[in-house]
């Protein structure tokens, strides 16, 4: 019986010798997919790296667009006309981060090649549940940007084994901006056919999830900063 050659490859990311099949493969075939995964995810992390990078520069831009005739919304609207939306979006996250954390620490997290960074909205919720470093010392920042790493970790090896779930209030957010948008998109204008929708919407919730008795509900106040901010913000007057 040939012995099985022995190799070595980096693994971004672990795991790839548990997928049903793995076993079947003959060494050579293994050591192509390991090649071959290490070469998805490494150009995974270079696209969250980037994208958090395009978010810093964008806010440099708006910045520098402070007081000049041209505005921050002209210029994404000249630059991304097919995608405004997904510039307002990482400006408003990189708008968010620089309140939670000193930019040293986001600099720091985009030149990470652990593979920890997959998205700005995972690492706002995780700079939320810790105290911001109380200076801007390189000691002190490193000490905070590990903190959040093991913090992003711990989320998200809380989410795959399901023993955390959504929060109730972030669940509710969703689904109101969710359904929001569905109602724009169905065209239902009339107050008497955006109410006989979510009546009918509501029912088959509650029959999907067995919840009993009725539900009757009102117009309700939203309290000021609850809504998440959604596409372009509205234009600042001068």
């Amino acid at each position: 019986m040939a012995k099985e050659e022995s190799y070595e490859i980096e693994i971004l990311v672990p795991g790839i010798d548990h997928i049903p099949g793995w076993t079947s493969m003959s060494p050579a075939k293994r050591e192509w997919l390991q090649k071959q995964d290490t070469t998805t995810f490494r150009f995974r992390r270079m696209q969250a790296a980037g994208a958090l990078g395009e978010a810093r520069s964008l806010y440099l831009t708006q910045r520098g667009l402070e007081g000049e005739k041209m505005t921050m919304g002209s210029y994404i609207a000249s630059r991304y006309p097919k995608s405004d939306r997904t510039a307002w979006r990482r400006l408003a996250d990189y708008q968010q981060l620089i309140k939670l954390m000193p930019e040293a620490a986001i600099d720091a997290l985009a030149h990470d090649e652990s593979g920890i960074l997959q998205g700005t909205g995972d690492v706002i919720r995780a700079a939320k549940m810790l105290p911001a470093p109380k200076s801007r010392e390189p000691k002190v920042i490193d000490a905070y940007v590990g903190e959040l790493k093991e913090k992003l970790k711990e989320e998200r090896r809380s989410r795959r084994r399901g023993r955390k779930g959504l929060d109730p209030d972030d669940a509710m957010k969703m689904f109101v901006t969710f359904t929001r948008r569905l109602l724009r998109e169905s065209k239902l204008n009339q107050s008497a056919e955006q109410r006989a929708w979510l009546k009918r919407a509501v029912g088959y919730l509650m029959e999907t999830r067995a919840i009993t008795g009725t539900v009757a509900t009102e117009r309700i106040s939203i309290p000021d900063g609850w809504m998440p901010q959604v596409g372009r913000p509205r234009k600042r007057v001068a």
